[in-house]
């Protein structure tokens, strides 16, 4: 620091005089007058290394004779006493104009001295003799006993400020504050306020000049008169920002009416106008260089005055090609020729295109085109007029965002092609699927159709096996446990019918096919049979079944709900190894009630609670007892459905209770539990000789029904299309009191019109039951058109009885 401060610019201010020489002196002489100004890195390192000793030395010093006696915070308090000495010139040089170098000096060195006879000295008091200090100084030795820091540092402001404001005021004439006034009107005090109006015209811009017109007329000054010094130092800082102080000063002096300057003066203002002028281009020329975007300059000649390596490059101009003064005309035309102006185009084209672009220089027009040019260039042009006249281009090479655009627009349009074609797809498979689901569907009704007809003739001889052997089961044991056995086939045929009736339902639930018939019904009634049918299966596992009977009513629809319950309970005994499972009825708020089916089985983890609902999900894959995994399922979607509410709570190791929310009804409608009938008894046959027609296609179940019938007493005959029906009753003049149809026949005919041929070739109405495993509205509805009654597949005993009984007695 003490060699970066004070003594390296010390050294060059010894030589300051050599500098003043130097500019009127000849080229040798200033060479060798710069080389005295530089400091080698050899000299500056021996100055620093002396400096260093010099220091040591001095801190040495210290060390022996002064810091043993004076306290760090004394010594300290000393060097910031001496340092405030330096605040009163700031102040007042900021602050009083006429405050000048003279008067700062004196007055520092006065403040100085203060601080060193009164603070220093007494701090070094111990190192001294006191009569040797008293002879030194016999005034200040009252002072030096008080200690008074504070009173010292007062003094010493006060004598620095009256000094410096002593010397300023006496040396005042001597020596001119720069910021005071401009060297510009001391120089040229005499200028012609007319000859000052036209240099700004011509020098500055239009708008600067007339304001500066208007500015100055209006003060009221003539054309005649000498220009004042405000007026001449505004123009001076005008026409300096324009094109630098020295050439001001160079133009001012020679519109002057003064002395002409001296040679020598005008000799440092032409180098110094000289440099401004090289300092601005060499910044010009720096700042288009380092440009990102080829640039050139012309002026108001269109005229080229300055460019860049890129604009070069963009255009691959010859070497030498470009030169300072080559008209922007001869470099367009030599564009043109090469086809950089566009490609095949006509002669007239290029010329109108250069002519355009001349154009738009000469008045000025900012313009901004993209050209592509040779070895599939792309260029960006953008021009505009420069302030004070010229023009200048800039070329952007923009190849690579074109190119990127081209594959973007590309990507684009493959794109879209790809959305289409995955649209296209997605819908084509949209429709494979709707079709397949449909195909499914009647896949499924097919299926249910075909397995129905031999569960229906297996159901109707199950029946009739059953009814045998009750009328017989008091007379022998062996007959009564047959009858047991029969109760079991006729119950095991009627689940089985129960759960293919469910696959289709399921597919309609699927196909928003399935319309809940809401009823009211007692759900006593439901469980107890549903409890009676799963008891079996529960006591093959050894599991106790237990239900707490309730009297609640349900309104909503009997065999949906019925379905719900079955699942719940063939999954609880199925997954159930030991203990029981317990089925009940909670009531609770709202008219609401809430079904509980608990068991004690494995249990179901918490993260796989709700993947149980979902299609084909099963849990506990190492049981034996494996289904489809659809009957959570379907008790999910009958719920939604019917909007009951699914609740599940489980733990692994300690069974499971799964809940319906279930809507209770307040209307009670008692239906007399279904019994097995007793055709046969002490009561006539219910048909009484009456002569039935059977249309079935399927041999097993007509055989079946035809049984049915005649052991209830009627004379039956069979057909299986319209064909044999008619000519059956043609051949043996049998004209029937009833038809039993089933819709789907042979040779493609249903039932129904069938029914209706046999009434026209006889001319009579014959009452007619339709019997289909379709259980769809439309048929139903069909049926009912033509006055006919609808029993569905399977036939129940019961059923068809009840359905006899109506008939006759209408």
């Amino acid at each position: 620091m003490v060699t970066n401060s004070l003594i390296t610019p010390l050294l060059f201010w010894l030589n300051a005089s050599k500098v003043k020489r130097a500019i009127v002196e000849s080229a040798p002489q200033n060479n060798l007058v710069n080389n005295s100004l530089k400091l080698s890195g050899r000299q500056i390192l021996r100055i620093r290394q002396l400096t260093i000793l010099v220091m040591l030395c001095i801190a040495y010093i210290y060390h022996l004779h002064i810091s043993q006696e004076a306290p760090l915070a004394q010594t300290g308090t000393i060097a910031l006493s001496l340092l405030s000495q330096t605040f009163p010139a700031i102040l007042l040089g900021i602050y009083w104009r006429r405050a000048n170098k003279y008067g700062a000096f004196v007055g520092i060195v006065a403040g100085v001295l203060t601080i060193i006879i009164g603070m220093l000295v007494p701090a070094l008091a111990p190192q001294l003799d006191a009569q040797t200090y008293l002879q030194v100084s016999p005034v200040t030795l009252d002072l030096v006993e008080s200690e008074n820091i504070a009173f010292v540092l007062f003094l010493s402001f006060a004598i620095n400020l009256l000094l410096l404001a002593i010397v300023s005021i006496l040396t005042d004439n001597k020596v001119s504050n720069p910021y005071a006034s401009s060297a510009l009107s001391n120089l040229h005090s005499d200028i012609k306020f007319s000859d000052l109006l036209t240099l700004t015209d011509q020098i500055l811009p239009h708008a600067a000049a007339q304001t500066f017109r208007d500015q100055v007329v209006f003060v009221g000054i003539k054309q005649d008169d000498i220009a004042p010094s405000n007026v001449l130092n505004k123009a001076e800082n005008l026409l300096a920002s324009h094109m630098g102080k020295a050439s001001t000063r160079i133009l001012l002096s020679a519109i002057a009416n003064a002395e002409p300057i001296s040679k020598q003066k005008l000799t440092e203002l032409v180098n110094e106008a000289g440099k401004d002028f090289q300092f601005n281009f060499e910044v010009l020329q720096a700042s288009i260089t380092h440009l990102p975007l080829g640039v050139s300059v012309v002026d108001t000649n269109l005229k080229l005055v300055a460019w860049n390596a890129i604009y070069e490059d963009i255009f691959d101009y010859p070497k030498g090609y470009l030169q300072v003064g080559r008209p922007i005309l001869d470099i367009l035309k030599f564009n043109a020729n090469r086809g950089l102006l566009g490609r095949q185009q006509a002669p007239d084209d290029i010329h109108h295109k250069i002519n355009k672009r001349m154009q738009s220089m000469l008045i000025g027009k900012s313009y901004k085109t993209v050209r592509p040019q040779i070895h599939n260039k792309v260029v960006e042009i953008t021009g505009n007029a420069l302030p004070a006249g010229g023009y200048i281009t800039c070329y952007a090479d923009i190849t690579e965002y074109i190119h990127i655009q081209n594959e973007l627009e590309a990507a684009k349009i493959h794109l879209e092609k790809r959305v289409e074609q995955r649209t296209y797809e997605l819908r084509l498979a949209k429709n494979d699927a709707e079709q397949a689901n449909i195909s499914k569907t009647k896949f499924l009704a097919a299926t249910s159709h075909d397995l129905m007809q031999p569960l229906n003739a297996a159901g109707i001889f199950a029946s009739m096996l059953r009814e045998k052997l009750s009328r017989n089961k008091n007379t022998s044991l062996v007959l009564s446990n047959e009858a047991e056995l029969a109760d079991n086939l006729v119950n095991s045929l009627d689940n089985a019918e129960s759960l293919l009736a469910m696959l289709v339902d399921i597919t309609k639930l699927e196909n928003n096919l399935i319309k809940p018939n809401l009823t009211s019904f007692a759900l006593d009634q439901l469980l107890s049979s549903l409890v009676i049918e799963f008891s079996v299966l529960a006591a093959q596992k050894n599991l106790k079944l237990r239900y707490i009977r309730t009297s609640v009513w349900l309104e909503t629809d009997r065999r949906l709900t019925s379905r719900i319950i079955q699942n719940l309970l063939s999954n609880a005994i199925k997954y159930t190894a030991s203990g029981k499972v317990i089925i009940g009825v909670r009531r609770r708020k709202n008219a609401m009630c809430e079904l509980v089916v608990a068991d004690t089985g494995s249990g179901i983890a918490k993260e796989d609670q709700q993947a149980i609902f979902n299609e084909f999900q099963r849990i506990d894959t190492h049981s034996p007892h494996q289904g489809l995994g659809l009957g959570l399922t379907i008790v999910d979607k009958i719920s939604q459905l019917l909007g009951f509410r699914v609740d599940l709570h489980s733990t692994v190791g300690q069974g499971s209770v799964f809940s319906i929310g279930l809507p209770q009804s307040n209307k009670r409608v008692m239906v007399s539990p279904s019994r097995s009938l007793e055709l046969f008894d002490d009561k006539p046959p219910i048909l009484g000789s009456k002569r039935i027609l059977v249309l079935e296609n399927d041999s097993a179940v007509a055989t079946a029904l035809v049984t049915l019938l005649q052991t209830w007493g009627g004379i039956v005959k069979s057909a299986t299309s319209k064909q044999g029906a008619l000519k059956l009753i043609d051949k043996s003049n049998f004209v029937p009191n009833l038809i039993i149809a089933d819709y789907h026949l042979n040779d493609g005919d249903n039932g129904i019109d069938v029914a209706l041929s046999i009434q026209d070739n006889l001319n009579v109405r014959v009452n007619t039951i339709v019997s289909s495993a379709d259980r769809s509205e439309s048929l139903q509805a069909m049926a009912y058109e033509n006055n006919m009654q609808y029993l569905p597949k399977p036939i129940k005993q019961a059923a068809l009885k009840r359905l006899l009984q109506r008939i006759a007695n209408q």
